[in-house]
């Protein structure tokens, strides 16, 4: 519902807060690949109205006189009083980039997706983390294969069969075992680093396309992928899915 102010409006104080300008909004998304937007439901809707202040805001229907307890539409001040309402609360967020606010309307902007790359209905580890695989230095400890192992665990639905590759680095991390990076974790070690290295890719899942799901089982692990069916009609991989076996299930 919007009411006509006009006559109140001539005699309102105006809130001069300002509105972000187009052009800066703009400045600040440049650099950005991906894209969260958001809007507020029922904006102005979040902003109460002055006790003394909404006898101001009454208007008549047939089924009688009301008055606004929120921020209505129609009211000259209305956009500055939200946006200085909305900036007050993701002010900490704006200033670091993260949010940017223009009335009810929010932008996320991200140069990737939490260390994705998002593009072409497909997704794939940002450079900056392909890149700090490969230049993880050979481990001598058990804390950095811990390390490596939770950088490239992150990724692991891009790798096939990676509990079954990472198993001679993550046995070393188990405390009855001694640590000794020999030529087979060596091995493990370079593999993943070039695989990572190789930008790994991956189609994002969409819902009415064929699918099917492959699964392989052997002594030292377990897996499965998920395919689906492209736009060129071949089946691409959407989630790797692995686990190494446990002593128990090795038998």
């Amino acid at each position: 519902m919007c009411i006509d102010y006009r006559k109140l409006n001539q005699k309102l104080v105006k809130d001069k807060f300002p509105l972000p300008l187009i052009e800066d909004v703009l400045d600040t998304l440049q650099e950005a690949k991906v894209y969260s937007t958001l809007d507020l439901r029922n904006g102005f809707f979040h902003v109460d109205v002055d006790k003394d202040c909404r006898k101001y805001t009454s208007f008549i229907v047939p089924d009688g006189q009301f008055e606004f307890n929120k921020v209505p539409f129609g009211l000259s001040t209305s956009p500055g009083v939200f946006q200085r309402y909305v900036s007050s609360i993701f002010r900490d967020l704006t200033r670091k980039g993260i949010v940017i606010s223009y009335l009810d309307d929010l932008v996320i902007p991200a140069k990737d997706e939490k260390g994705h790359v998002v593009e072409n209905g497909t997704t794939k580890p940002s450079t900056a983390k392909t890149q700090a695989v490969r230049k993880f230095p050979e481990s001598t400890t058990i804390k950095q294969i811990q390390n490596f192992l939770g950088l490239t665990g992150y990724f692991r639905k891009y790798i096939k069969d990676y509990s079954t590759i990472a198993k001679p680095l993550s046995d070393l991390t188990r405390k009855e075992n001694p640590f000794v990076f020999g030529t087979l974790q060596n091995a493990a070690f370079e593999n993943l680093k070039n695989i990572m290295s190789e930008g790994p890719l991956l189609h994002i899942y969409k819902y009415r396309r064929r699918t099917e799901l492959h699964t392989d089982a052997c002594k030292q692990g377990y897996g499965a992928i998920l395919l689906q069916e492209a736009e060129d009609g071949k089946l691409h991989p959407v989630y790797y899915m692995s686990k190494k076996t446990n002593t128990t299930e090795e038998k």
